[in-house]
């Protein structure tokens, strides 16, 4: 039952954050598409706050890939001096 748990939270945050970041992008570029299209669609506070979140997620997904690369390359590198 740990390993599954294990796995689930290894696999599952890493993809869970890229989620949440792809779905920030979107949500910023659509209403900031519309705006421009239709004025008023959305107001300044709203733009500001997907504008926030999608900064939130790109750093959370920036921070985790640094992490990740960084684990790869501290395995690649144990692995070539052996």
């Amino acid at each position: 039952m740990g390993y599954v748990v294990f796995l689930c939270i290894f696999y599952g945050v890493p993809i869970g954050t890229l989620l949440f970041f792809i779905i920030s992008l979107y949500r910023y570029f659509y209403a900031k598409r519309k705006n421009k299209t239709e004025p008023g669609s959305f107001s300044p506070e709203e733009m500001e706050r997907r504008k926030s979140f999608l900064q939130v997620s790109g750093v959370m997904a920036g921070v985790l890939a640094v992490v990740i690369i960084g684990l790869a390359v501290l395995l690649v590198m144990s692995i070539a001096y052996m």
